[in-house]
């Protein structure tokens, strides 16, 4: 039976092999990658093994991936290739890489979630359109940058749904009040050895993303804060248990 899916960023199109994790990442690695399974986990208590790190998904067309999105993998290796491997750092990170790291980010992590075979996609369809629409994350979208210190080789992805709200207001009694609750949020954590980023992505019609605070040490490069930020960020993910937690954490916005 012939395959009459569409392009889940364009709808267009017939849909053809595209990798997940992106070929050049798998290159970049391959002679020091020694898992040949990688880890993914969804929801609070859902694990699988992927099949391995070159798996490819048809849900994209030609036109698309070989059009702007390899045109964005070729403006995020430059900037990302070191940060990977951990060479030549500390790096110092213009605001255009910031917002190419991010739009980067953001399309590999609806990539990987096509990794969750016989579940619940964690990312709704209009999140590929809008950013197909758009060609960058939208300002309901808030986009960490990590560091993983430990340096076993490693591509890891986390997806869970969350929900976040408005910080609480209180009376003088100390009752809460007021405050809006945002529902159906994804989260999705990916690294790519020594990078990590983590996305937060909620539905178009709640408020856009004022601040996105993280006391311990992530550095948010979405929405843009138009300033330059140094990578790695130390303190934050430095081994494996740490990324796991990193990945399930209670995320905190303001909107």
């Amino acid at each position: 039976m012939a395959d009459t899916r569409k392009c889940v960023f364009c709808g267009r199109g017939k849909v053809t092999l595209e990798h997940v994790w992106p070929h050049w990442i798998i290159e970049l690695i391959a002679e020091r990658f020694t898992d040949t399974s990688v880890t993914v986990t969804w929801g609070k208590d859902r694990e699988r093994i992927a099949p391995g790190p070159d798996a490819t998904v048809k849900r994209v067309c030609n036109a698309c991936n070989n059009g702007w999105m390899s045109r964005l993998e070729d403006r995020a290796k430059p900037i990302l290739g070191p940060m990977i491997m951990g060479d030549n750092i500390p790096i110092t990170l213009a605001p255009s890489s910031q917002r190419t790291l991010a739009s980067w980010a953001l399309k590999t992590a609806l990539m990987l979630d096509f990794l969750h075979s016989g579940s619940k996609p964690v990312f709704p369809a209009s999140a590929y359109s809008s950013f197909f629409r758009d060609g960058q994350p939208s300002r309901r979208t808030a986009i960490w940058m990590a560091c993983l210190w430990e340096r076993r080789l490693r591509l890891f992805t986390s997806s869970q749904s969350i929900a976040t709200a408005d910080p609480p207001a209180y009376t003088r009694e100390g009752v809460v009040v007021g405050g809006r609750a945002f529902e159906n949020g994804s989260l999705c954590t990916l690294a790519a050895q020594a990078a990590v980023f983590q996305v937060a992505l909620f539905p178009e019609n709640s408020a856009p993303i004022r601040a996105v605070p993280d006391p311990r040490g992530a550095v948010h490069i979405w929405p843009p804060a138009h300033v330059a930020v140094n990578w790695p960020v130390n303190g934050t993910v430095y081994d494996d248990a740490a990324l796991q937690a990193f990945s399930k954490r209670t995320v905190t916005i303001s909107v």
